[in-house]
Formats: C-alpha cells, sequence, structure tokens
C-alpha cells in the first residue's frame, strides 16, 4: 500500500490544477470494517467540508460497494 500511497501522492501534486489534501487509508479488509474505518469517515467529513471535490482511487469495486450501500 505504501507505493500506491507514493504513486498517487506524487501524482496529484504533479498537476498544477489539483491541491493534495490528504492520504485517507484503512487497512481493514471487508466493506463494513472499512464504511466504519477512520480514514473513510475523515474522508467523507472533510468532503462536506468542502475540502474535497475530486477523489482518486486505485480500484472503483471497493468504493463502489460502499456508495452503493450508502444508497
Amino acid at each position: 500500500m505504501e507505493k500506491q500511497i507514493e504513486y498517487f501522492t506524487q501524482y496529484i501534486k504533479r498537476n498544477p490544477f489539483w491541491r493534495f489534501v490528504a492520504v485517507y487509508a484503512d487497512n481493514a479488509s471487508g466493506l463494513h470494517a472499512t464504511q466504519n474505518g477512520p480514514g473513510y469517515q475523515k474522508m467523507l467529513k472533510d468532503c462536506r467540508k468542502g475540502k474535497i471535490d475530486l477523489i482518486l482511487v486505485k480500484s472503483l469495486r471497493p468504493l463502489w460497494k460502499r456508495c452503493k450501500r450508502n444508497t
């Protein structure tokens, strides 16, 4: 996971139109564990505060499962 974080951090910082906010990562396995994870909850909080308007993810599948359950 460390290499993925480094890759995306640098990818974001190289784009002059983006501002890096934070890394939101949880090492839990399973949908329920990650949905309640502190990284995921912090990301939702920052989205509500307007700090985030774009989220980059390695894979859409875990995020899609979370969003699908929340609707």
